[in-house]
């Protein structure tokens, strides 16, 4: 094991620890990241099983793999804030003309 995949593996962990006590409440949540979080650490850990997914998958190389998940991962994640944000900007604009009119 080379030192910069313990160092890798030990940074998951803290930031699986810090999601896990940050998110209270949301259950579902945080099954998720720490799902994501335990995948990462055993891809770090363990870097062959990459390789072995990949081959059943049909993609070439491990790191490949890594990085279509991550780029599905990323593009998922903008789109979900993206349309928070935009729920959020109605909610706000509602609430704003509410005010308004109250003050008239």
């Amino acid at each position: 094991m080379q030192p910069f995949q313990l160092l890798l593996a030990l940074f998951l962990f803290g930031t699986l620890v810090l999601f896990v006590r940050r998110l209270s409440g949301r259950i579902f949540l945080k099954l998720v990241v720490a799902a994501i979080i335990l995948c990462g650490i055993v891809f770090t850990l363990f870097p062959q099983l990459t390789q072995l997914l990949a081959d059943l998958m049909g993609i070439g190389r491990g790191a490949d793999l890594v990085i279509y998940t991550c780029l599905t991962g990323l593009l998922t994640t903008t789109l979900l804030l993206y349309l928070r944000c935009m729920r959020l900007e109605k909610m706000i604009t509602e609430l704003a003309r509410k005010i308004a009119l109250k003050e008239e």
